[in-house]
């Protein structure tokens, strides 16, 4: 099963002083929450602001819920794993869930998922749904300093 994992994500130097997020999830909803808390402490770690930290926790929850909802039928582990390299922040919702046919690019869940990230990308190969979301450094580290008062709440 790793095999796929790893071959889906990009090789590359990670970011000094940040360690990559692996998280193993059961097909049960109840394990999102502590998920939620994995993903916005390694975001903060890694430097994102937290307006795009709460940007990053919604689309993997989405992407995750998406995954456990098509693993019902077939448990199995999903496995979300996220590093910080090549200018990029990359995270790798995988499931081995039964779809039944390749993920529907209307689905609600995948489009806020594509509403939330700068680029998002989902491969169905040997039995795994791999749904990859990337976001741009030089954008998420942008400030709400930074940002117009009328994104921020400063009038």
């Amino acid at each position: 099963m790793r095999p796929f994992l790893e071959s889906v994500i990009s090789q590359g130097e990670s970011v000094p002083g940040t360690s990559g997020l692996c998280c193993e999830l059961a097909t049960d909803p109840a394990h999102l929450r502590s998920v939620r808390r994995k993903v916005r402490n390694w975001a903060a770690d890694a430097g994102m602001s937290q307006d795009r930290i709460e940007d990053l926790v919604l689309a993997v929850d989405q992407a995750a819920s998406s995954s456990i909802e098509f693993s019902r039928a077939r448990p199995g582990p999903i496995w979300i794993d996220g590093h910080v390299a090549l200018g990029q922040l990359r995270v790798v919702v995988t499931d081995w869930g039964q779809r039944g046919a390749p993920a529907a690019p209307n689905d609600l869940g995948l489009r806020i998922v594509d509403a939330l990230t700068d680029h998002m990308h989902v491969e169905d190969s040997d039995g795994a749904t791999a749904i990859t979301m990337v976001w741009d450094l030089a954008r998420i580290r942008l400030s709400s300093s930074r940002r117009p008062a009328s994104l921020s709440g400063r009038r």
